[in-house]
């Protein structure tokens, strides 16, 4: 039964339950607490809420403009006199606190309508229905129910989650769904299309995740975790290290699930570990960060340097050998592997050795850049050689050591020595190995034993050459031939004759 509520025309203060004085503030607060109360809505068949909510519309008619609210407090009545049902509007056509921000009666949708989609399987209508603002509430989580009962797959379940406007119910039970489908998910490519989906972009386009709700993106990687570890390979490289080194989009421990399941797929392969180890490097100010977790990378270069020690074909290039051994970006069990593999490689050239050795010196000339352990082996092995300096390196490579300042003393002596010992009684070569003592206008440069005894042997050789000068003229004058003459010729006039001519 239509119950139809009187209310007197001058009694509209009344009907709001405000003062005559009353602002306009007050006036709207008072009509919206109202209306809320006896809107259709909440009052679902109720006649004498709908009767209740068409009066207190009526009088905030009337309150509400200031004009006709002038009227009504001069004349008691609003002017031009108009019945209720020509008065009477939607009071939430510019508000509504229920299903959003005005509403259009031309496009309200029926039960009948919603029940020709489930037929017609329209799914894109359900959910344009769910997330439409200006539709009854009901009518809404009606639709998002119907939806629901048609999608089952993951795909779609995530398009109608990620949709703007939907309503809270339809988000919860999609939310659900979505919980009980994930345990059951084996594809590890189904998960991450789940994961993928968290992923968007901001304003400032910039990657960024938290699109899905939390709950979804933990399931989803807690199951993902569980396939990867079980599984022997599910997803290659590219994909494994796209997950491992997202730090925006992916929790830390699929990400180091992920990096280690990398390692696992690399083996022994030097390419692939060199390249997870070197994965989305980036420069900054304080140096070279990498975006893996830490324990990726250690375990990284754990395994490369183990797989550097086991290769024993000589196929690893030697300046990569050097540039790992001398970065410091690496740890240090991978940086003396490559260390020691570049020295091993070097065999007898002392050129390689000393290169290895040289590295270990940074461009204004400080030591620090090999661990100490290669620098010790790259000397040990130069001393080695040294000692062999008999048939392998010449005075002037022996000098050339011997003057190195980053080298150990008792490699310069040694070297020093050889050098001195192979020049001999050259005296040429023992001026050339006094001479290296100075460089660049600095003196210094040789050890000084090297020095003290290099000048001791060229004053010996010089002492023995004046000798030996003094004596073969000391020879010289004791002969019968006159010094600095000639024989003289044999005479061939007879003694005689000679006394007879003296006699004249």
């Amino acid at each position: 039964m239509h119950m139809h509520i009187c209310m007197p025309t001058n009694d509209y203060y009344s009907v709001l339950g405000v003062a005559i004085t009353a602002t306009p503030g007050e006036i709207r607060s008072a009509y919206l607490k109202l209306a809320f109360q006896h809107h259709p809505d909440r009052n679902k068949g109720s006649s004498e809420a709908e009767e209740k909510f068409k009066v207190v519309a009526e009088a905030y008619e009337a309150l509400g403009d200031a004009e006709k609210r002038a009227n009504y407090d001069r004349h008691g009545t609003v002017k031009p006199q108009a019945t209720r049902t020509q008065t009477y509007r939607d009071p939430f056509s510019g508000f509504d606190p229920f299903v959003g921000f005005g509403r259009n009666k031309q496009k309200l949708v029926t039960e009948a309508e919603l029940e020709d989609m489930v037929r017609n399987i329209d799914g894109e209508g359900l959910l344009k229905v769910c997330a439409d603002l200006h539709q009854y509430n009901q009518i809404r989580i009606s639709a998002g129910t119907k939806l629901l009962e048609l999608v089952s797959d993951v795909g779609n379940l995530l398009i109608i989650i990620q949709r703007p406007g939907l309503h809270v119910d339809t988000m919860g039970k999609t939310i659900e769904k979505l919980l009980g489908i994930i345990p059951n998910l084996e594809n590890p490519n189904e998960l991450m299309k789940i994961l993928n989906a968290d992923i968007g972009e901001n304003r400032l386009g910039f990657i960024t995740g938290g699109i899905l709700p939390i709950e979804i993106k933990v399931a989803a990687e807690k199951k993902l975790i569980k396939v990867i570890e079980k599984s022997e390979s599910v997803l290659n490289l590219d994909a494994l290290l796209s997950i491992a080194t997202n730090t925006l989009c992916y929790g830390d421990k699929l990400r180091i699930t992920m990096g280690m399941k990398a390692i696992k797929q690399a083996g022994e392969n030097v390419d692939e570990l060199e390249r997870i180890l070197n994965a989305t490097r980036y420069t900054h100010r304080l140096g070279m960060i990498s975006l893996l977790p830490a324990e990726v990378e250690e375990a990284a270069g754990k395994k490369l340097a183990e797989a550097i020690k086991n290769k024993k074909d000589p196929s690893f290039d030697f300046n990569w050998l050097i540039s790992f051994a001398t970065s410091q970006n690496y740890g240090n069990e991978l940086r003396i592997a490559a260390g020691m593999k570049a020295i091993m490689q070097a065999g007898k050239d002392i050129y390689k050795i000393m290169a290895v050795r040289n590295a270990d010196i940074d461009e204004f000339g400080r030591d620090g850049m090999l661990p100490m352990e290669v620098v010790v082996a790259a000397e040990k092995k130069i001393k080695k050689i040294i000692k062999k300096a008999d048939s392998m390196l010449s005075t002037d490579e022996l000098t050339e050591l011997s003057t190195h300042q980053h080298l150990r003393d008792d490699i310069r002596i040694l070297a020093g020595m050889k050098a001195i010992q192979k020049a001999g009684k050259d005296l040429d070569k023992l001026t050339k190995i006094f001479e290296a003592d100075r460089k660049r206008h600095t003196w210094g440069n040789l050890p000084a034993v090297v020095m003290a005894t290099v000048q001791k042997k060229r004053n010996e050789i010089r002492a023995q050459s004046t000798l030996e000068n003094r004596i073969a003229k000391l020879d010289d004058r004791r002969t019968d031939k006159p010094l600095g003459f000639k024989k003289p010729e044999t005479c061939s006039i007879s003694p005689k004759k000679i006394r007879k001519n003296r006699n004249r």
